[in-house]
Order: structure tokens, then C-alpha cells, then sequence
């Protein structure tokens, strides 16, 4: 079943200046800024609206070319030989594809910079990590972060400013992450913004994509009884809702349980986020992999250099075709070529070697329905079946899918027909859940982030998706250990253990937001600088026994809690380390044995 209508149309208005009550203290307006893959926007909420209808929130509207108006713009960011900002989403395409070659190697061209973030998930993040542009030159990462972060700032800002006076200080900023990233990945982001953007640290919010669009769809009516045509609430106490967050790069799954109290909903997930790098890019990348294939590799990356404007074209009239193909009609697609591939000798002969039977009239080629859809086998099937279609699908052999009442298809990724058919189909096997598709799929996480800056309580229990915990030695054991063991240390007379995992909490327990694990040891010593550190780890299992893996694919270093500046008078006293794990990010305090404060932070990055 797929919603028809939303029970609310997106306003494009916002409070009057005199409505904000600019007198009052506290946040006036929550500004959600939404960094995708494939498409980046930003919405922002007053809090007088929100009290009105939380439905109220203010999407930028934004050309993209061929694609139309759309609540989002590319995610692509243009930097001069000076490493200094230029231009951004589909500006920022327009502009470099306008370049001449040797014009174009002067500048830097960021695309689909955010899954750069997903690739180093099981590794220390550095402060000063750099990726790659399209023509392979490097850049601190935090930099391209940080300027796409200010740019989607200050447009939120002017837009604001058109219709209400306020100051930045009235605003409570909220950036959206996807829930299968890292810790060391949330606090990356924290930094870019902080450094680049200028977004301090205490105005600066996390809210995790799939939670967002939760809260959004929340307040819409979802579904309709077809005779009495009354709205019907999804969201009624005690039923279970999937949400299927598909973006541009990552695929993000989470399951939760209304409770409602005193008539308001409250969310508890009951199963750990999962999910993968399974979404839009990979049906993009199959068809460019058939262009690569069909032309020549050479041939191929010839074209892209030198007539980037027309494969720029190329992927958009695709990306057209990719969000409206009705895959129920079976039919045919038909996508104008460019220039630069339809002056290519023999074509139609090199088609038919990918393809078989081709069709191209009038520089337009068809392709047959069963052709168009196996570029959307590398997301939906996966590399060895590893793919989105297989998680959903052993999703469900967990009991706390039993009864499971509707699954929501959100983000951009999820207006694909074919995906949606897909997920149906898997489902109608394993469940009688619905399926519900809410308008605009691709917006609902960045209104339901807008929402977050004044709901941030709807979120009542969380599931720890790793067990944390620190390294620790015990005393060798001859019936446990062996002395053949990589982790076997003796000093002097005493024979030790090293590297042993100690877990303060553990893959698959709930924690409510606010809640916190305390962790108590003696401060021994510090290092060079003056600091005391303790070294946290992170694991997928459960019960991981070291904290070093040498694969570094199961259990690895995620960073240390750090006391800077440590008073060597309190050496060897107690120090207790409170934790707080079931927010949106890893929080840390701590006191000292006479129960003062002591100044600690986490410290993620390298």
C-alpha cells in the first residue's frame, strides 16, 4: 500500500517576524541541514509553528537542471586552485562542466564525498584525513565537509532573513547522519562544522535519518479508510514500524515499538540499526559500469574528460528515468544520447554486445524493461547476494519482527518503482506488514530533522549497535592462556595477559537517551603532553575476548577518553568516568575521588 496524498503540504511560509517572539529565550528556529550523497538541502521550523503544527516546516526549493525543482540539490562542491569555495549542488556541475580541460585541472570537483566517511568505518578517522577529487587531487576531508556544511548554513540563514529578523544565536542547528555510521564519524562532522561553518558545538544537534523520518511520518496520516475516507494514524500504540531509509549511498534499517502516553507517541527500538552501502550510487554505477563495458574503458574516460557537460546530461535524463520508470507497465525505456556517444562508429554494434536486440532512432537508444532493471541488481541483490534485498529478508527471522505492522520507504531512493516492487515482494513472503511510501520520500528525513530541534524526546529507548569498551590485562592462567599467545607479556617474575577486552556495554542492550555507564580506575600516570588517557574500543560482537584484531573487520581502536592537562597531585586516586550511550552520540563527564569535576573529553580523532 502506498499513501496517495500527504496529510499536510510542505509550507513554504514561515512566521512573521512579531509571531517569533524574539524577546523570549531559548531556540526560535530549528535548522535541519541534510549532507546526502547523491543530494544535500536544508529545512527550518519556528518554534511558533511548531506549536501550531509541527507539519510547518520551510524546504528550500531548489532548479536542478533537467531534473526539475526538487526539495534538494546535488551534492557536488567546486573549490578554486586555492583550495577556496566557489560553488555548490547543481551550480557547481553547471559551472565545471562549462570548463575547458585545462581549465577544469585547476580546480577541485568533490561528487558523492560523503561515503568517504562510511569507507574508513572500522578505522581511527584523522582530523586532517584527505580524499580525493574527481581528478584524483587532494583535500582534507574536514574541509569539503565544512564548506558544503557553511554553504547549506548560510543559505538557511538568508532564507531566514527574508521573512523574520533573528540572530544566529536564536538558532539550534541539526545536522542528519545516517544510524550505521560510527561514533568517530558523528564527532568528524561535529568538527567540520565547528571549524568551517562556525557552528559552535552547543548549538549543534545530531539526529540520526532514519529516527527523523520516524518523526516526520508520525505526524502524517498515512493511511485512509476507502469508505468512510477518514485518515487513519500508523503510529498507534503498541505496533511495530520498520523505517527503510534509502539514500544515494547508504541503505539505513531501523525497527521500532509505539508507546503512547498522555496522547503522545514515543518510540522504542527494538533491533539494532543495520543496513549498508547499498542505495542509489549503485544503480548509477551499473550504468556507468555498461557504458565502460559497451565503449572501452579508454574510450570511455576520454569522453567523460572531454565532454563533461553532455555525460553530465547523460546521468541526469537517467536519474529522470531511475525515480519516474513505472515498473508495473513493463515498458520500454527511451534516453536521448549525447552527442559525443552517438558520433561513435559502429554504436549499434557495440550495444549489441551488452544488450542484444537495441533499438537507437533519432539519437535516442530503448532499452527493454528487463535490461533497465539488472542496473538495479548491484543495490537490490548485492555483490554475492550480500545486498539489500538479502537484509531485509533475514531482518525477518528475528523475533522482534513478529507482528511487525508497516514498513515506511523513505528517502530518495525509495521513489524507484522497482525498489519499491522488490520490497513488496520480499515482504508479502515473510509478513503481512504494509507498505507505505509517504509523497516525497526524499524530504521526510529532512522535515523530520527540522521537527527534531523541538521533539528530541521521542526517542525513548535506543539499541547499542557495538559493544565499547577498554583494554585491560589479567594475570596468565595456565588452564585459560597460553604462553605460545600473541597477548602473552611477562615482566619479571609476573606473567600477564595483555589486550583483553573489557566491555562496558554491549552489542544489543537498550539504553534510554541520557543514560549512562560509569567506569572507575586509578590514575597512574601521565603522558608527555601532561594528559591522561583511556583507550576505547570498539566491536561488532557481542562478547569480543582482545581489543587488537589484525583484520581490524570485527574489533578496532574508536579513540580515548582524554584528560587534558591532568593535575599530578591527584595520581593515584580514584577517577570515575560516566558514559552516556543511548543518544544520538557518545557523551563522556567525570569527577574526581572528592567528587569535583574533572575537565575530560572524548576524543575520536587522530
Amino acid at each position: 500500500m502506498t499513501s496517495s496524498e500527504p496529510s499536510t503540504q510542505m509550507s513554504g511560509i514561515i512566521a512573521a517576524p512579531n509571531e517569533l517572539d524574539v524577546n523570549s529565550s531559548g531556540v526560535l528556529v530549528s535548522v535541519a541541514l541534510d549532507i546526502g550523497t547523491s543530494f544535500s538541502g536544508f529545512a527550518f521550523l519556528t518554534r511558533n509553528d511548531f506549536k501550531i503544527n509541527p507539519l510547518r516546516v520551510h524546504c528550500k526549493h531548489w532548479h536542478v537542471g533537467e531534473l526539475g525543482t526538487l526539495y534538494k540539490t546535488k551534492s557536488i562542491i567546486l573549490l578554486n586552485k586555492t583550495k577556496e569555495f566557489v560553488a555548490f549542488g547543481y551550480d557547481a556541475e553547471n559551472m565545471y562542466a562549462q570548463m575547458k580541460v585545462d581549465e577544469a585541472k585547476e580546480y577541485y570537483y568533490f561528487r558523492y564525498f560523503k561515503m568517504a566517511l562510511y569507507k574508513v568505518y572500522h578505522q581511527e578517522l584523522r582530523r586532517n584525513m584527505k580524499i580525493e577529487d574527481e581528478s584524483c587531487k587532494k583535500m582534507p576531508a574536514y574541509k569539503v565537509f565544512g564548506e558544503a556544511i557553511k554553504f547549506l548554513k548560510d543559505a538557511a540563514l538568508e532564507e531566514l532573513m527574508k521573512s523574520c529578523v533573528i540572530k544566529e544565536t536564536d538558532v539550534r542547528w541539526i545536522i542528519t547522519l545516517p544510524a550505521i555510521w560510527s561514533e568517530s564519524a558523528k564527532q568528524f562532522m561535529v568538527y567540520a562544522s565547528k571549524e568551517v561553518a562556525g557552528i559552535a558545538a552547543d548549538k549543534l544537534e545530531i539526529t540520526l535519518e532514519p529516527e527523523s523520518a520516524a518523526l516526520c511520518c508520525n505526524y502524517l496520516a498515512l493511511e485512509r479508510n476507502e469508505e468512510t475516507s477518514v485518515n487513519l494514524k500508523t503510529f498507534d500504540n503498541g505496533r511495530k514500524i520498520m523505517v527503510l531509509d534509502l539514500g544515494g549511498g547508504t541503505v539505513d534499517i531501523t525497527t521500532y515499538q509505539v508507546t503512547t502516553t498522555e496522547g503522545k507517541n514515543k518510540l522504542r527500538e527494538i533491533y539494532k540499526a543495520t543496513g549498508g552501502p547499498w542505495g542509489g550510487r549503485k544503480v548509477d554505477e551499473a550504468f556507468e559500469d555498461f557504458w565502460r563495458k559497451c565503449l572501452g574503458t579508454e574510450t570511455w574516460e576520454q569522453l567523460k574528460l572531454e565532454f563533461r557537460d553532455e555525460i553530465y546530461e547523460l546521468f541526469n535524463r537517467f536519474e529522470i528515468q531511475k525515480r519516474s520508470y513505472k515498473h508495473e507497465s513493463r515498458g520500454e525505456i527511451l534516453l536521448t544520447l549525447p552527442e559525443c556517444i552517438r558520433e561513435i562508429e559502429g554504436l549499434s554494434g557495440l550495444l549489441r554486445k551488452q544488450i542484444g536486440d537495441v533499438s537507437i532512432k533519432r539519437g535516442k537508444v530503448t532499452f527493454k524493461n528487463e535490461i533497465f532493471t539488472t542496473f538495479f541488481d548491484a543495490s537490490l541483490k548485492g555483490i554475492n547476494g550480500e545486498g539489500l534485498i538479502k537484509t531485509v529478508d533475514d531482518l525477518f527471522s528475528n523475533e522482534e519482527m513478529t507482528d511487525l505492522y508497516a514498513v515506511l520507504m523513505v528517502g530518495g531512493f525509495s521513489e524507484s518503482s522497482i525498489v519499491q516492487s522488490a520490497i513488496k515482494e520480499t515482504l508479502s513472503q515473510k509478513s503481512e506488514a504494509k507498505v507505505f511510501v509517504p509523497t516525497d520520500p526524499g524530504s521526510v528525513v529532512l522535515k523530520g530533522a527540522a521537527i527534531y530541534g523541538f521533539e528530541q524526546d521521542i526517542i525513548m529507548e535506543r539499541v547499542i549497535r557495538h559493544t565499547y569498551g577498554i583494554s585491560t590485562r589479567e594475570a596468565f592462567d595456565e588452564e585459560k592462556h597460553s604462553r605460545s599467545s600473541a597477548h602473552y607479556h611477562k615482566v619479571e617474575r609476573n606473567e600477564f595477559i595483555e589486550d583483553k577486552f573489557h566491555p562496558l556495554i554491549r552489542a544489543g542492550d537498550t539504553f534510554r537517551p541520557g543514560e549512562q555507564k560509569t567506569h572507575t580506575f586509578n590514575a597512574v600516570a601521565v603522558n608527555s603532553t601532561g594528559s591522561l588517557e583511556i583507550e576505547m574500543y570498539a566491536s561488532t560482537e557481542r562478547d569480543p575476548e582482545y581489543t587488537s584484531d589484525p583484520h581490524g573487520k570485527t574489533t578496532w581502536k574508536l579513540g580515548c577518553v582524554s584528560f587534558p592537562k591532568f593535575d599530578k597531585q591527584y595520581l593515584g586516586t580514584t577517577v570515575t568516568v560516566n558514559m552516556t550511550f543511548g543518544s544520538t552520540r557518545l557523551l563522556v563527564n567525570a569527577k574526581l575521588e572528592n567528587g569535583d569535576d574533572v575537565d575530560c573529553s572524548l576524543n575520536l580523532l587522530k
